[in-house]
């Protein structure tokens, strides 16, 4: 589970071959969109990372956001390279958004390796 400062929390789902983590999927939820990161490893080192933020309408007859309705925003795609993210196809990436996806990936195989049941990303998000 991650612990954020957000409305709605947000989770982290662990994918293994054997004893090797190869995926961890992230979602922190606003109070109305979600960030969605995927980071793709071989031997604990990232190689890839996906994004996406989905957005969900207010609705005037619930008054309050349909979260039966999303709507992407924005999805990049980028690979890793001596330590940099790559832009797969034309997605633009700011060093700070970079920097703080490739400190998530490290933050998040640290602590799945260690066993932590909770992880803490307001470090990696300020």
């Amino acid at each position: 589970m991650l612990q954020t400062g957000t409305d709605r929390g947000g989770e982290l789902t662990v994918y293994r071959r054997g004893s090797d983590v190869v995926r961890i999927d992230a979602t922190i939820g606003g109070s109305n969109s979600d960030l969605q990161e995927v980071f793709y490893y071989v031997g604990a080192k990232v190689v890839f990372v996906r994004t996406k933020t989905v957005t969900y309408p207010y609705s005037p007859s619930t008054n309050g956001f349909d979260f039966a309705n999303p709507h992407v925003k924005a999805t990049a795609d980028y690979y890793v390279r001596d330590g940099k993210l790559i832009s797969v196809g034309n997605a633009k990436i700011g060093p700070s958004v970079a920097a703080r996806l490739l400190q998530e990936a490290e933050l998040f195989m640290i602590a799945i390796r260690r066993g932590d049941h909770v992880v803490y990303v307001e470090r990696v998000l300020k």
